[in-house]
C-alpha cells in the first residue's frame, strides 16, 4: 500500500520542445494539478504576456486538466493527460487530452448547475476560442488565445532540454 501510495505522488516529466512549445504526460491523479499549473506558469513566464493575460491561461488550463482527470480519466492515475501548449504567431494554444469520454462536443450545455460544470463555463469565458471533441478515444479541448504581436518574444533562453518537474 506504500508502494502505491509513492508511486502516485512521483512527479509527472515535463518535456519542453523549444522555446515557443510546452508539453507534458501526467498521471491523471489529482495531486499532479499543481505541479502542472506550476510547470505552465514557468513556460508561460517566458512569453511576454499582460499578468492577466497569464492568468486567464493558467485558470482555463487547470480547468481543462481537472477535467480530464476527474471525467476523463475517473481519478484513475494508471490513465493520464496530455497537455500541449505553444505560441503561433499572436495565438497560445492549449490543448487537453485523456482517454475518456466526458463530453459529446463544444455544443454540450455550458450551463454551471448549483454545484458543478464551472469549469467549462470558465474555459469558454476565458479562451478566445473553445472547442471540445469528444471521440470513442477521448476526449480533445483546445483553447485559443490571442496575445499581442510582443508575446512572440521570449524573456529567456529557449528551453530545448526536457525537465523533470
Amino acid at each position: 500500500m506504500a508502494m502505491l501510495a509513492a508511486m502516485s505522488r512521483e512527479v509527472p516529466p515535463v518535456d519542453r520542445v523549444g522555446g515557443s512549445s510546452f508539453a507534458v504526460h501526467l498521471a491523471a491523479a489529482p495531486e499532479h494539478i499543481a505541479t502542472f499549473r506550476h510547470e505552465l506558469r514557468h513556460w508561460l513566464q517566458g512569453l511576454t504576456l499582460k499578468p492577466a493575460q497569464m492568468h486567464d491561461i493558467l485558470l482555463a488550463a487547470g480547468e481543462a486538466v481537472t477535467n480530464a482527470i476527474e471525467h476523463g480519466s475517473r481519478s484513475d492515475a494508471t490513465q493520464s493527460v496530455s497537455v500541449e501548449a505553444a505560441l503561433h504567431r499572436e495565438t497560445v494554444t492549449v490543448v487537453v487530452s485523456d482517454g475518456g469520454r466526458w463530453i459529446e462536443s463544444t455544443n454540450a450545455a455550458l450551463t454551471p448547475t448549483q454545484h458543478r460544470g464551472r469549469g467549462l463555463f470558465l474555459m469558454e469565458g476565458l479562451a478566445d476560442r473553445l472547442a471540445i471533441d469528444g471521440t470513442d478515444h477521448g476526449t480533445r479541448v483546445t483553447m485559443h488565445f490571442d496575445v499581442p504581436a510582443a508575446a512572440g518574444q521570449r524573456t529567456g533562453a529557449p528551453l530545448s532540454e526536457p525537465r523533470e518537474c
